[in-house]
């Protein structure tokens, strides 16, 4: 075992090892086959390549050198086309702050039988008048950039579960599929959307397809209230396991959602998507009821929405010196710095001529809109 493998358990090392193919010979190596691949792009800002930020990348590809380095050049490629996206990426920003303190997302404290956390949506909370659904996205990707953190994590991975009880039709009103689309292909890593006009996807009847009912707040320019439906192809850009997705409680206008949105969704994704109902019995024999709590008819005391939130805010979140782990945030400045080929170091890794090659043209911002995480 190298130290990069410190912290993992006996059990979560053989899990790696198994499931991951991931060996403790070759490990030095594996990470610089994926580095010595960033000459390829130059156009790219890696402003991170230390030995266990790379690491993440190819465990959550199976230590498929190519593969790792797709999703780790996607990661930076995404930042680098939506700037505004990652601006002031803090728990203090207030989009963010009042997302967390509704438990957008909630996690809970326990982790299911393998090992994975758990993060919850309790979807009513969401107040439209204080914060928007981009909010949300970058409330759950800030979260997750902290939770990534954990080696144990990196390997087991992570599960959510939605909760619609009591989410009003007029609440609805202000989703559209491609923006829930977004939430479920897009709760693992952003990626690009092409369009594809002959399967576009079709719009929701009534006001569910007013797609002008969520105005983006000032700043997010690059996040308009249309969201790209239409993905021949769909690449990851963050680091993260998801085994599932469940609904529990949905009522009929969210499932008539879910049946639109599903013919365009990727088998795996279509595959780790649990619809429950109100059946709470069937969630309960994938993730035991003891580690629940109450609102999911679990064995522990009703949650607390802001305990998250007081987590992230008391991690050096400071809005008086603007302190920001690197891991949590990335700089503006630094992404719209260009690195010049000159200063990298040649290396002889051969990569397919033009498969991860930015187009010549940039895409229009709805075509590039992209979900945030993807299904591993």
């Amino acid at each position: 075992m190298t130290h990069l493998q410190a912290g993992l358990s006996p059990e979560t090392l053989e899990k790696a090892k198994v499931e991951l193919k991931e060996n403790p010979d070759t490990l030095h190596q594996d990470i610089q086959e994926v580095r010595d691949m960033i000459i390829t792009r130059p156009d790219i800002g890696f402003l991170r390549t230390e030995d266990a930020f790379i690491l993440r990348f190819l465990r959550a590809r199976k230590f498929n050198h190519f593969e790792a380095f797709r999703l780790l050049a996607q990661y930076f490629e995404y930042r680098q086309q939506n700037l505004d996206m990652f601006k002031n990426l803090k728990a203090t920003d207030p989009g963010i702050k009042q997302a967390l303190k509704d438990g957008f997302p909630g996690v809970l404290s326990n982790l299911d039988r393998y090992g994975r956390k758990i993060l919850v949506l309790f979807a009513a909370n969401w107040d439209q008048s204080r914060y928007t659904f981009v909010d949300i996205l970058r409330a759950i990707l800030l979260s997750l950039e902290a939770m990534i953190e954990d080696p144990e994590l990196q390997v087991n991975g992570f599960v959510l579960i939605i909760d619609w009880s009591n989410f009003t039709f007029k609440q609805a009103s202000k989703l559209t599929p491609s923006m829930l689309r977004l939430a479920i292909e897009g709760l693992q890593p952003i990626t690009t959307g092409r369009s594809s006009p002959s399967h576009p996807m079709p719009s929701f009847p009534g006001n569910l397809s007013n797609r002008r009912a969520m105005r983006p707040p000032d700043g997010l320019s690059s996040q308009r209230e249309t969201y790209s439906c239409h993905s021949a192809a769909l690449t990851d850009s963050f680091p993260a396991r998801f085994g599932g997705i469940h609904f529990v409680n949905q009522p009929w206008y969210i499932h008539a959602l879910y049946t639109v949105i599903r013919p365009f969704l990727k088998d795996k994704t279509r595959k780790r998507i649990f619809m429950h109902g109100n059946n709470l019995n069937s969630l309960h024999q994938l993730i035991l009821p003891e580690i629940l709590p109450s609102e999911l008819g679990g064995m522990l005391p009703p949650y607390d929405m802001g305990t998250w939130a007081r987590t992230l805010l008391d991690h050096a979140y400071d809005e008086e010196t603007d302190y920001c782990p690197e891991s949590y945030t990335l700089s503006v400045k630094d992404l719209e710095k260009d690195l010049s080929p000159k200063s990298m170091k040649r290396s002889q890794s051969v990569v397919e001529p033009g498969v991860l090659k930015r187009p010549e043209k940039v895409k229009s911002e709805e075509e590039n809109m992209q979900p945030l995480l993807s299904l591993d």
